[in-house]
């Protein structure tokens, strides 16, 4: 690691647990850490930047659960401790509502309502965010849900449009592509707080 760190610069803009936007990413054929042979993928730089460099944005691992480390974001276990804190020991219906009782992760759709459900539980009635997942595979079914699914090189050619539904100044200058796992990784970042995940930080 070098000195040249970077950490979420403006935690104090956010006022509380509710983003305005939550973005999930798989990871395979998505970013850029395991390209698509022959489509564009969303470079790592885009998803470290939306995760510690924008407050107002909460940004998951969806897919592959390696890009947690990779780009030091929440995954399905997080979204599991987040809804478990919300959920019990007050009502364990609720909580295997969205918690298969087998010894499972949640499947892909079946994390992306577990996500969605925290945030609907931690949100008043007068605030609203948007619901963005990044994913090569079509999750379209799951607009009617208040979701936005880009397919990754779809997304990437919204963005560099400016017509994405979130918005990155791109080029980035920083952060870099290179896996925060790697020991030339310029950057720094904190780890994923595994007792207050995701939007419980802001709580």
């Amino acid at each position: 690691m070098t000195s040249n760190s970077h950490t979420k610069s403006s935690d104090t803009d956010r006022t509380g647990p509710v983003p305005t936007a939550v973005v999930c990413f798989d990871r395979d054929h998505t970013v850029s850490v395991n390209p698509h042979p022959d489509r564009e993928a969303v470079p790592l730089s885009w998803v470290k930047y939306l995760a510690h460099e924008v407050p107002e944005v909460d940004v998951w691992a969806t897919g592959n659960q390696t890009l947690r480390e990779e780009a030091s974001i929440p995954g399905i276990s997080e979204a599991i401790s987040c809804w478990r804190y919300l959920t019990l020991p007050e009502d364990p219906m609720q909580f295997h509502s969205q918690v298969p009782v087998a010894a499972r992760l949640p499947g892909r759709r079946e994390g992306l309502r577990l996500i969605q459900a925290i945030y609907d539980q931690l949100a008043t009635s007068s605030e609203t965010y948007r619901l963005i997942v990044v994913d090569d595979v079509d999750l379209s079914d799951l607009e009617p849900d208040g979701w936005t699914h880009y397919l990754p090189w779809d997304f990437v050619d919204a963005v560099e449009a400016g017509t994405a539904s979130i918005d990155l100044p791109v080029p980035l200058e920083q952060p870099t592509n290179v896996l925060l796992t790697g020991p030339e990784c310029p950057e720094t970042y904190p780890s994923v707080d595994f007792d207050r995940p995701g939007p419980l930080q802001h709580q």
